[in-house]
């Protein structure tokens, strides 16, 4: 499943089957079936962020090899299984979450466009968000917590596809060529380089959410998760992967 992303969304581990949520300011009490269900995590100066709850599940993961669009020609397709109901940020991380939980703005050596409170980090680096001292280790540090992290490469997939098997969550888009040409059925649901012009990123949350109510899950820029890049995940069934 291709996708072009955003480079940072915050996960949230759900580790049984009722989720109370103290150490947020308040307590919710999420029964295990409630799909799309949201919690509002305040960070630091009460600057609110949204996390979706994503089901548990199977689904297929990578591209059939005829699948068009499928240029790396490695996206094995195989079964996997997520046992465990998690949290996902409904839209990328933003400037503002990243200065409430650092202390600092977003780096701006990178180029320095689209920068304010509502558009995506994207001048960080993966050491930067889950290293020593990072985003993350900050983020857990303040809600006295241990449980937030990158997703896995699974995870993301499993919230990206969203119960679909399409090429894109919004159906295969056929009709439409793969490049940077203008694609009315890709309007409504991703920013990229057929209605960005120039070539910068968007604030977040502008486009529809996919059918697991996350934003900008294809689009704008590319997004990180935990585990390292691998040629192949292989063909066979598997369980809760983390990953290389």
């Amino acid at each position: 499943m291709k996708a072009f992303c955003s480079y940072l969304r915050l996960f949230y581990a759900q580790r049984s089957n009722t989720l109370f949520l103290i150490l947020f300011l308040a307590l919710y009490v999420l029964p295990q079936n409630a799909l799309g269900q949201e919690v509002t995590v305040m960070l630091p100066g009460d600057v609110p962020m949204v996390l979706v709850k994503i089901p548990a599940g199977t689904f297929q993961m990578g591209s059939p090899a005829g699948e068009r669009g499928n240029i790396f020609q490695n996206e094995t397709l195989h079964q996997v299984t997520l046992t465990q109901d998690y949290y996902l940020g409904k839209t990328e991380v933003t400037q503002a979450h990243w200065e409430a939980v650092m202390g600092t703005p977003m780096p701006v050596d990178c180029g320095g466009s689209s920068v304010g409170n509502d558009f995506p980090v994207y001048c960080v680096t993966w050491n930067m968000v889950a290293g020593a001292g990072g985003f993350m280790e900050k983020l857990n540090a303040f809600l006295e917590t241990t449980d937030f992290r990158l997703p896995t490469e699974a995870e993301w997939e499993r919230a990206a596809r969203a119960n679909t098997s399409t090429r894109f969550s919004h159906g295969d888009v056929l009709e439409c060529g793969d490049d940077c040409e203008a694609c009315a059925a890709h309007d409504p649901h991703m920013w990229w380089c057929g209605n960005v012009d120039p070539l910068v990123p968007k604030m977040v949350g502008l486009k529809q959410a996919n059918p697991f109510g996350l934003h900008d899950m294809h689009g704008n820029l590319w997004e990180m998760v935990d585990d390292l890049y691998t040629d192949d995940l292989g063909s066979d069934p598997v369980t809760d992967p983390t990953g290389p």
